[in-house]
């Protein structure tokens, strides 16, 4: 997956990720996620790399806005 901050993704989980990052991705990837930061070595995930993302898609009037590890996911073409 290209990283880059700004870009809107489509993102789904990968065999093996876990119930929060899938759930996260139902409740809120429908539009997409515009990515806004990158760490390398996140603490939230063990030094797992990880992005933080927005949604694109309004939850009651907001955006969800929150980390994912990388290696949970893949962009969707």
């Amino acid at each position: 997956m290209k990283i880059k901050v700004g870009n809107i993704v489509h993102l789904r989980a990968v065999e093996g990720a876990s119930r929060r990052t899938k759930n996260r991705l139902r409740e809120h990837g429908e539009r997409g996620f515009r990515i806004e930061d990158y760490s390398a070595g996140s603490w939230q995930f063990d030094g797992q790399p990880a992005i933080l993302l927005t949604s694109v898609q309004r939850t009651q009037g907001k955006p969800w806005s929150g980390w994912l590890p990388l290696g949970e996911i893949d962009e969707i073409p």
